[in-house]
């Protein structure tokens, strides 16, 4: 008798043992997905809507150029489906669920203002919980339209938003919530050029001229401003300046001086090529019109010296020189032109970096 005793305890020992190191993943995902149509609503009675949270994590890439924004996001999307729920005391305590979620329901969600494809999800990973909520996290890179205001280059700000909403589900099957305030930063380092100023979250609800249901979508809002270390500005500002120092020469020197002149209104020209090459529609902005101001003034510097060294009498040996002398009328010429050429750039320069 002792012994069937024993042999029993030895066997339930072995059995619970067992049962101890069993994975029981395979029974957990042939319970919940056995009877399962992710073409459904999570709802049973579909009179009930789908409360869907969503939120976004801004990560590395932020770049901004004609008209689109280029940006490496998260989206996370949080929502309940009570068709995908167990108690964990029968599947080996397990609470927390990996599948793929092509196999879950997933909201028709998408960028309504996008510049390009929406990313696939069909191998991002959804965690389930016991009560049936679903987190889905989709790493996306988002081409987003974006309205460029680029008047005050190299000092621009812009307003900048993403839109998420669905196509097809109005809100008596799906509604939004957010559980943030604003565009997470916590994993997106400095960029170097752009700075994000604020970022914010706002939910609406439209109807259209076509349907009279009613439609949600969540969008976030994001202020960038252009970082500026005076890398575009310097050699700007240096070149116009150089224009005056065509008046440091001697006007006898007509030559030499309208050849510097030219050399300058090259180096505005090739500056003016390579920043509007960066930018579109560089002309309107600050920056452009500062530089194509230089350009006209260095092109009266030239025909004012073109005239200098067409009329400036050549020196004759034996003249006597009177008190009003061409020379001394060019040099008071010169002296004026370079008087209000130093106002001109002096306001100009200042309205560039006011």
């Amino acid at each position: 008798m002792k012994i069937c005793t024993i042999v029993t305890a030895l066997l339930l020992g072995i059995t619970g043992e067992a049962t101890a190191h069993k994975d029981f993943r395979g029974d957990l995902y042939e319970t919940l997905f056995s009877n399962y149509t992710k073409s459904f609503l999570p709802h049973p009675d579909e009179s009930h809507n789908v409360n869907i949270s969503i939120d976004l994590e801004l990560l590395q890439k932020l770049d901004l150029f004609q008209g689109t924004m280029h940006m490496n996001v998260w989206r996370t999307l949080v929502y309940k489906d009570e068709r995908l729920t167990w108690n964990p005391a029968d599947f080996g305590n397990i609470r927390r669920f990996h599948v793929s979620s092509s196999v879950v329901w997933v909201p028709d969600i998408s960028i309504w203002n996008s510049a390009s494809n929406e990313p696939s999800i069909d191998h991002s990973e959804a965690i389930i919980y016991p009560d049936g909520t679903i987190y889905l996290v989709v790493p996306m890179f988002v081409d987003a339209s974006c309205g460029l205001d680029l008047s005050d280059f190299p000092y621009d700000s812009h307003n900048c938003s993403l839109t998420f909403g669905s196509w097809t589900n109005d809100n008596s099957r799906i509604v939004f919530d957010t559980r943030s305030t604003g565009v997470g930063l916590s994993h997106f380092s400095d960029n170097p050029m752009w700075h994000i100023v604020e970022t914010s979250v706002q939910k609406h609800a439209i109807v259209y001229a076509c349907c009279e249901e009613v439609y949600e979508d969540v969008t976030f809002y994001i202020t960038i401003s252009r970082r500026e270390s005076h890398g575009r500005i310097g050699p700007a500002v240096v070149s116009v300046w150089l224009i005056l120092a065509v008046f440091l020469m001697q006007p006898s020197k007509g030559g030499e001086r309208i050849i510097f002149a030219g050399l300058v209104f090259v180096s505005l020209i090739v500056l003016n090529a390579a920043l509007s090459a960066e930018v579109p529609a560089y002309s309107v902005t600050r920056l452009g019109r500062f530089l194509l101001a230089g350009m006209l003034i260095n092109s009266i510097v030239v025909v004012i010296n073109a005239i200098i060294y067409r009329f400036y009498p050549a020196e004759q040996q034996g003249t006597t020189k009177s008190s009003f002398s061409a020379p001394r009328v060019f040099f008071l010429l010169d002296v004026a032109v370079a008087l209000i050429l130093f106002v001109v750039l002096t306001i100009l320069t200042g309205a560039l970096f006011s």
